[in-house]
């Protein structure tokens, strides 16, 4: 089951390079996603503060956007 993602914090820990994500949600229950690699960290910290609505599924581990169409201009960018 999708829920929907109200806010997140991470960790590095710098000793043993790995990092963690705790995704919380509406109801102040929460899921840490752990342990990451560097590259793992980067790519989940982007796409939470980049994309909004964000959704996890915790049973197969997904993490999502909503649909988007395809060809969105970005907001405030010129055609170029």
């Amino acid at each position: 089951m999708q829920r929907l993602i109200s806010y997140f914090d991470a960790e590095w820990n710098r000793r043993d390079k790995q990092g963690r994500i705790r995704v919380t949600f509406d109801d102040r229950s929460f899921e840490d996603l752990c342990p990451l690699s560097q590259e793992e960290m980067a790519l989940i910290f982007g796409l939470l503060r980049a994309d909004k609505p964000m959704y996890y599924d915790a049973a197969t581990e997904m993490l999502s956007t909503v649909p988007n169409p395809v060809g969105k201009k970005p907001v405030g960018k010129k055609p170029g």
